[in-house]
């Protein structure tokens, strides 16, 4: 439904226009989330009062829940963005715990600076491993590299 009709909506009509049952445009009434409309025609009412709804207020009820549903799935993107990369960060701990070191120890062990280490991995002096989309140089790699310095 993109424009709202100007005639009032029966229960069933406003139903299918949310996309629920009949019984939940009733509680959405009781609940005054719905506005009741005149009946158009009361003379058509034999017996039973038939319930209309104001489509001014199914349509602004259809919108509103429409952008809650665009506000939940942006939450939960954001929310599986924050737990991945928390995970990230984990594996990074992690392979710290096993020995792995970041450029940054490596270089205060070496004595030099984080760019002359950088410079090293770049010509292939330095063997370096990728954990979790960082750079992190292993303790044995590490020694191998002070030998062969050393050795110079």
């Amino acid at each position: 439904m993109t424009t709202a009709p100007s005639s009032p909506l029966t229960v069933k009509e406003a139903a299918q226009a949310l996309a629920v049952s009949d019984g939940r445009v009733m509680q959405f009434l009781r609940a005054g989330v719905l506005t009741r409309a005149a009946n158009p025609d009361p003379s058509s009412v034999l017996g039973r009062p038939k319930h209309h709804v104001d489509p001014s207020s199914v349509e602004a009820l259809r919108l509103a829940r429409a952008l809650a549903q665009v506000d939940k799935t942006s939450r939960e993107a954001r929310r599986q963005t924050f737990l991945a990369g928390r995970q990230r960060l984990q594996t990074l701990r992690d392979a710290q715990a096993q020995g792995l070191l970041t450029p940054a120890d490596a270089a205060r062990e070496l004595g030099v600076s984080r760019q002359m280490l950088h410079f090293h991995v770049h010509r292939g002096n330095l063997v370096t491993v990728t954990v979790a989309g960082r750079r992190l140089v292993q303790r044995s790699d590490l020694d191998v590299f002070k030998q062969l310095r050393d050795e110079r």
